[in-house]
């Protein structure tokens, strides 16, 4: 999910590092991130697709994720925390973010990380350690 944060530096060579950028982003995953991870993987994700593992199941519950949840739930806000934490208006980071989808492909390349990872964590990650398993990637 603002999973691909990690990718932008955190250390100004000049300042060191930005305790209250990554406390931010820290407190962002952690609540926002993890929390809505675990209700929707654990929670939603039964009661729409159902307990079973199969490739079907596996296949729309991926699609799912990266098809309508990235591009409306876990994509969007973290250009938001980032505009915020720069002193920028919300706006801005939509703006950012309109702007990578359509000119930098930001969507296919979360597609290209997550489809894989999805894919394992809905198929052998047991329930439990789903959300865990995708916060260590």
């Amino acid at each position: 999910g603002g999973k691909g944060q990690s990718a932008d530096s955190t250390v100004d060579q000049s300042r060191g590092i930005d305790w209250r950028r990554n406390l931010a982003f820290a407190i962002y995953s952690a609540t926002f991130i993890g929390l809505f991870a675990e209700y929707l993987y654990n929670s939603v994700h039964p009661i729409i697709f159902g307990h079973a593992i199969t490739f079907k199941i596996v296949a729309t519950k991926v699609l799912c994720d990266t098809l309508f949840v990235a591009p409306t739930v876990w994509v969007p806000p973290a250009y938001l925390m980032k505009a915020k934490m720069a002193g920028k208006a919300l706006k801005d980071g939509w703006l950012h973010y309109v702007d990578d989808v359509r000119n930098r492909g930001v969507l296919f390349k979360y597609a290209a990380v997550w489809m894989p990872v999805m894919s394992i964590t809905f198929s052998i990650i047991p329930i439990h350690f789903r959300v865990t398993f995708n916060a260590a990637v």
